[in-house]
């Protein structure tokens, strides 16, 4: 296979390949009832969230809207759910989504993963942006993912370059090179992509509302650095855990210990590491201390009787 080159058209956003592609999305989606996945990967600042701006105008129309472009897991989470409620055509867009190896280790990407796998016929648009493709797991590309683009310009008077890889094209160079960073994406790209394309910043509606988002959420990320890392931090020693529940510091780091193996407190949401190493809990994680301290009273409880000598 040889990669097409798609020539430049003065006055289009997108090149036609890009066309292309959505309406074959569209087309399968219908033909198969079923999902489709593109992800989308390249450096911070090449314009992975233009594109998918681009998509989902082109996709959807003017029933594009902002709430289908997700950020934060809860907000991604939320519309998943709506979204299945929703007419045809269905777009979702999971921005920064980092679903790779590493990444997966969390909890909520190992259920995402899960969850791509199980969901079927829902006629959605899946847009993913992810920093790199060099990590992601080989049996999702298999499974799930039906096509990658990967963005490798950043230019700003010019219009941005990246490559499209079909799932086949993608598996090939993997074979043969056995990774896809974005050095292997580009080097080979000649003979495993299928065609490069080019697109300009978007300017749409859609671009106010994202700068919006961005100015808030950087507010709130100050905010939680500042509660985290200033002098008026708030968070809870292992010491002042237990005496609100009635145990020993010792008990409290034997119960973290465990509670943090098993999943019950996760990091950043339930408690705090500070740049000397120390572990400083939320007051929402209290209440889990007392109900994992519960669970392990019963438990020894129960030992207590079940070790007991058999009467003669």
């Amino acid at each position: 296979m040889t990669c097409k080159i798609i020539r430049y058209e003065k006055g289009r956003l997108y090149d036609r390949g890009f066309e292309y592609v959505m309406k074959d999305a569209a087309k399968k989606i219908e033909e198969k009832n079923d999902d489709f996945l593109i992800m989308c990967v390249g450096e911070t600042g090449t314009g992975k969230t233009n594109l998918s701006f681009h998509a989902m105008t082109l996709y959807l129309k003017e029933k594009a809207d902002f709430k289908y472009f997700t950020i934060r897991q809860q907000d991604f989470a939320d519309m998943m759910k709506k979204i299945v409620k929703e007419p045809l055509p269905r777009f979702l867009c999971f921005d920064e989504a980092n679903v790779d190896r590493r990444e997966s280790m969390t909890k909520f990407n190992r259920q995402l993963i899960k969850l791509y796998f199980k969901i079927r016929k829902l006629n959605i648009l899946h847009w993913w942006n992810n920093p790199s493709a060099d990590m992601i797991d080989l049996r999702l590309i298999k499974e799930r993912i039906k096509g990658l683009i990967y963005i490798f310009t950043k230019d700003v008077k010019k219009p941005r370059l990246y490559y499209y890889y079909t799932k086949d094209g993608l598996l090939k160079l993997y074979e043969k090179h056995g990774n896809l960073t974005h050095k292997t994406l580009r080097k080979h790209a000649k003979k495993f992509a299928f065609f490069r394309g080019w697109f300009w910043e978007y300017n749409g509606k859609l671009w106010d509302e994202y700068n919006n988002m961005a100015v808030d959420r950087t507010i709130e990320d100050v905010n939680e650095f500042s509660e985290i890392y200033g002098s008026n931090k708030k968070g809870l020693t292992g010491a002042a855990i237990g005496r609100k529940i009635g145990v020993s510091k010792g008990t409290i780091m034997r119960y973290s210990k465990s509670m943090i193996e098993n999943e019950i407190l996760e990091l950043d949401k339930d408690y705090y590491v500070t740049p000397l190493g120390k572990k400083l809990y939320y007051e929402n994680s209290v209440s889990k201390f007392l109900e994992w301290g519960k669970k392990q009273w019963e438990r020894a409880k129960q030992n207590e009787y079940t070790n007991l000598p058999k009467l003669s």
